[in-house]
């Protein structure tokens, strides 16, 4: 399996179990929380994903939120961010998703806090 490693922000961190691997289904949102941090996962095109579970624009619980070609729409009010970078793609979203590091090792997936 193709590991996604987006560069981590504030630090090396150390990788924690968030899930399962077998439990992080394609198209769908997942909440976890990975070292007292509030995390989203997702599967992008086979590969497992991890951001911030808040929205840079109000803060609404990105997993409740829904994917949308290509992107999480965000519940409260629609800003978007592109699951492959995190980038803001849609207003209200000014600022982009920080992104984790993801692996799969063992079984499950691991992001790095």
């Amino acid at each position: 399996m193709e590991t996604l490693e987006p560069e981590p922000q504030g630090g090396e961190g150390t990788y924690c179990v968030a899930s399962p691997a077998a439990d992080i289904k394609e198209g769908i949102l997942y909440c976890r929380s990975v070292g007292g941090k509030k995390i989203m996962l997702t599967r992008y095109k086979g590969v497992c994903v991890a951001y911030d579970n808040r929205c840079t624009h109000a803060g609404g619980p990105l997993c409740a939120g829904k994917i949308v070609e290509g992107s999480v729409e965000c519940p409260w009010h629609g800003a978007r961010y592109d699951l492959a970078d995190g980038k803001a793609v849609k207003l209200p979203a000014q600022m982009d998703m920080r992104a984790y590091a993801v692996r799969e090792r063992n079984g499950n997936i691991e992001v790095r806090i």
